[in-house]
């Protein structure tokens, strides 16, 4: 038991209004706290758990933040339009230097059945997967919405 994954969320969130410790300029820092929050954590699971083991979940980056893999597109509805942009964003980001990108499969908001499939057929093309859905929040039914073709596939991911 222990951790091997942090997920480093809302690291997008800086305000630019702000006085930083070391006089640093805001407007610059709002981009470039994400590399140093992503670099912190990734050196706490590096020490904790070796660097062959270690794995963010990342919402957020900036330039040279790809060695601190795994990043992820954020929250996104449950819907095939954001389906849609998913895969352009993971798509962007991997011709960006970043070679392991995920998404939520089938969207952060409660998804229907149906959606929530029919997003697991990219499963097997994805890097890394995210199964949580806003109705884990409520009772978890996020995975219980896969189809046992969608468990086979992502048992060989």
């Amino acid at each position: 038991m222990g951790v091997d994954c942090f997920k480093t969320d809302f690291g997008e969130r800086i305000p630019t209004d702000v006085q930083w410790f070391d006089g640093s300029d805001p407007q610059k820092m709002h981009n470039h706290y994400a590399y140093i929050y992503n670099e912190l954590v990734w050196k706490v699971l590096k020490e904790t758990v070796g660097e062959e083991e270690a794995v963010l979940f990342a919402r957020s980056a900036s330039v040279g933040a790809q060695k601190f893999p795994v990043h992820w597109g954020g929250d996104c509805y449950a819907n095939y339009e954001s389906m849609a942009e998913s895969l352009r964003g993971g798509l962007s980001i991997g011709l960006s230097g970043f070679g392991f990108w995920s998404h939520d499969i089938g969207g952060f908001e409660i998804p229907r059945r149906r959606t929530f499939t029919n997003a697991g057929a990219r499963l097997v093309c994805s890097p890394a997967i995210a199964v949580y859905t806003a109705a884990n929040l409520i009772v978890c039914r996020g995975p219980t919405m896969m189809s046992p073709v969608m468990w086979c596939a992502s048992s060989r991911n």
